[in-house]
């Protein structure tokens, strides 16, 4: 099967599974990992021979509680709302499921599990064209903000990747900085 069938149907397999954005992009090893001894910041390193990064993300911006509304209430995460407090892994499993059905190899992304999160998925998701990471370290996108869970697959399958990342559009903006309650953003990053 070519790259962009099975590129195609994983996309189609996403949409069903409530995987809002799809990314793809090249298993390189990511040179502005900031710990070099860790083994995330090269995917062939949890998987010999991998080619292709999927990152798959979910919009949990709609999420909130009634209680949210009372300024003497404090709030949950939406993150820890959403079910996705570690790594989106459930809606990529029919994704790593398909690739292993045609051949390949596929790891998803588990940080419930042990050694697991094989990925900085903000940075694979920053490389597959998701969105760009702002000073205040989370991903930004243009569609879904920065309310956005993420999950992440290494293969050996060769996908079409995504050849433009988001351009980061913080530039001078300093806004999240000054908006920490606990002042934690003096630098950027």
């Amino acid at each position: 099967m070519d790259s962009a069938t099975l590129t195609e149907e994983i996309r189609s397999i996403g949409a069903q599974t409530g995987v809002d954005a799809l990314g793809f992009a090249a298993a390189t090893p990511f040179s502005d990992y900031r710990w070099t001894d860790s083994p995330r910041r090269d995917p062939a390193l949890s998987l010999s021979g991998a080619r292709a990064l999927i990152v798959g993300a979910v919009y949990i911006g709609g999420l909130a509680l009634p209680a949210w509304e009372d300024s003497a209430y404090g709030r949950t995460s939406r993150l820890y709302l959403s079910g996705f407090f570690l790594d989106v892994v459930t809606p990529l499993a029919p994704i790593a499921d398909h690739l292993r059905s045609q051949g390949h190899r596929a790891i998803i992304c588990d940080g419930s599990t042990a050694g697991a999160s094989v990925l900085p998925l903000k940075l694979a998701a920053v490389r597959a064209g998701l969105g760009w990471q702002g000073k205040h370290s989370l991903l930004i996108s243009k569609t879904f903000g920065s309310f956005m869970a993420l999950g992440g697959i290494i293969t050996d399958a060769d996908l079409s990747v995504t050849q433009q990342q988001e351009p980061n559009r913080c530039k001078t903006c300093d806004k999240c900085q000054h908006a920490c309650p606990v002042g934690a953003l003096e630098h950027p990053h």
